[in-house]
């Protein structure tokens, strides 16, 4: 008996199918920028909400990049 036999196809599995392909590494890395961008936008949008509820309270500044997609 082979060594294919006796494990079956799930051996048999090529590296590429075990990385996704480019376009979806590509949507996953977009994703995660956008996420960030909505997390801050929120945290921001909080921020200012609680400024008008709690007279007298200063917030730092939100440094932001130039572009969004610059690495």
């Amino acid at each position: 008996m082979q060594v294919s036999q006796r494990l079956g196809p799930a051996r048999e599995k090529t590296a590429s199918t075990l990385h996704p392909p480019a376009h979806l590494k590509t949507q996953l890395e977009i994703n995660g920028r956008n996420n960030l961008i909505q997390q801050k936008t929120a945290a921001a949008m909080l921020a200012q909400q609680m400024q008008f509820m709690i007279p007298g309270t200063t917030m730092q500044p939100v440094v932001r990049k130039s572009s969004i997609y610059q690495q």
